[in-house]
């Protein structure tokens, strides 16, 4: 196991260590006064601080917080790592704002996260789409393929940037060495949107991270699958010129007042990792490989990559992501939301999200052998009484973007509302999504195609509810 150079005091104790004794006559206004109300003794207020003398800068650190950061680096074998505090879309806003100049053109993949769509508008940035590979058994998303990326870049060589997500929310995983030497051999940058894969590469059981294989900025969502509070992420960049473009960036969408308990929450990830990663690693994995040995008796319900499902089923994964369990109920009479539902409502489980016909379920350290065979025995009970049933209608692609106008000009001109039935063949005027994952199915400045309707009225058929950011119901959508 690799020794890294680990600081003698984590920021938890630093603070456990200075709050009691000292007299906050700063912000935040609870002054650390945890009798005040029940809620800010169960939320650990008595540590909760502003940027005090000996806590250092997050932006710009010097101290405690760049020591931390250091060890991070240290671990992910980056050149530099950043903490954020407004999760992995904070990051991604930061990255595209470093790695660009407005008016640039990004290549950008089809089922990126919204956060990238967003910094498309506020960077003013000319976007083209490129489509990974299908996965039609599954009805998933499959790799990028680096031959599609190169042609892209073939077709505009004006490209600047180019963002991939790997691994998807579904844990496949694209070849980022490739498409980082065709994004580099095109005089263009490559952003990697990993929040889904902190993990990788961290042991020998889940491998195929973006840090170290090239990319010019890879953001990790930390709390997705590592041991740390609700949004907190990282941003790993590879060299010191984009750093500092990253630091400026970073001081226009963070917060002036990131959360210690945040920052403390990731330190201690940090040096948890450091200290036990490979141990809690090879437990994890040892809990998901006797989940897969439980499921083998499934008749109707199957998990990607797992059980009798194997990633040689699959040739346009490149990689996989073992820690996710996307369960596909195709074959069934079951939708996803109603699979979701029942694994709910009869046994106490909260998965992470429903797709048309699937439900993923997340894992990570914190699971044990007993939660995992808890699942199991629920999907085993489930399966035993479905029947299965030939494949309906499902939203199997998402529809293409056909952008007339940038996003930022869309979303500044006069737009109105029609039904969606007058929909056809209009600018779209806002985002239209289903969340989670947050893949947006229609943007501002895109027509709206019978592709685009269809998608919208498959999903919500199936139960699941549609985002709209600016119209009021699902039976509307804004147009230009």
């Amino acid at each position: 196991m690799k020794e890294y150079d680990i600081p003698e005091e984590s920021l938890l104790a630093r603070l456990e260590r200075r709050c009691p004794d000292e007299l906050p006559m700063h912000m935040p206004g609870h002054k650390r006064n945890s009798a005040l109300a029940p809620y800010l003794r169960r939320l650990n207020a008595d540590i909760d601080i502003t940027e005090i003398d000996g806590f250092d800068n997050l932006p710009r650190a010097k101290g405690v917080l760049r020591e931390s950061m250091r060890l991070a680096s240290e671990l992910y074998g980056s050149h530099r790592t950043f903490y954020m505090v407004n999760g992995s879309t904070g990051g991604v806003l930061s990255g595209i704002h470093a790695l660009t100049m407005p008016g640039d053109t990004a290549l950008v993949a089809r089922n990126c996260h919204m956060s990238v769509f967003h910094a498309l508008g506020l960077r003013r940035l000319t976007a083209h789409f490129i489509e990974p590979e299908y996965d039609h058994s599954f009805e998933v998303v499959a790799s990028m393929s680096p031959l599609i990326v190169e042609r892209a870049l073939v077709e505009h060589p004006e490209t600047r940037l180019v963002v991939v997500t790997s691994p998807t929310y579904e844990g496949v995983i694209s070849d980022i060495p490739a498409i980082a030497r065709v994004v580099h051999e095109h005089e263009a940058v490559l952003l990697v949107d990993e929040a889904h894969g902190p993990h990788l590469d961290r042991s020998p059981y889940f491998t195929g991270s973006a840090v170290g294989a090239g990319a010019d900025i890879v953001i990790h969502s930390l709390h997705k699958t590592m041991p740390s509070l609700t949004q907190t992420a990282l941003a790993h960049v590879a060299t010191d010129r984009k750093a500092q473009r990253f630091v400026e960036a970073m001081e226009t969408y963070l917060s002036t007042s990131p959360s210690y308990l945040l920052l403390a929450a990731i330190d201690g990830c940090i040096r948890l990792m450091a200290e036990k990663g490979p141990e809690l690693h090879e437990k994890w994995f040892d809990a998901l490989m006797d989940f897969d040995e439980r499921i083998l008796p499934l008749e109707h319900l199957v998990v990607l990559c797992h059980g009798r499902d194997y990633l040689d089923a699959h040739p346009d994964f490149y990689r996989f992501d073992f820690s996710k369990l996307l369960i596909s109920c195709l074959d069934t009479n079951l939708t996803g939301p109603e699979l979701m539902n029942l694994l709910r409502s009869k046994y106490r489980i909260e998965a992470e999200m429903a797709s048309s016909r699937a439900v993923l379920c997340m894992t990570g350290p914190g699971d044990t052998r007993e939660s995992l065979s808890r699942l199991a025995d629920a999907l085993l009970d489930i399966d035993a009484g479905l029947k299965e049933e030939s494949r309906r209608a499902s939203a199997i692609n998402t529809p293409h973007l056909l952008p007339d106008i940038s996003i930022s000009e869309a979303e500044e001109r006069p737009w109105r509302e029609v039904s969606l039935d007058e929909a056809e063949g209009l600018l779209c005027a806002e985002y239209i999504m289903a969340y989670p994952p947050g893949v947006p199915l229609a943007i501002p400045g895109c027509t709206i195609t019978a592709d685009t309707l269809d998608a919208l009225r498959t999903r919500s058929d199936s139960g699941i509810k549609l985002k709209f950011s600016r119209s009021v119901d699902a039976e509307t959508v804004a147009v230009l």
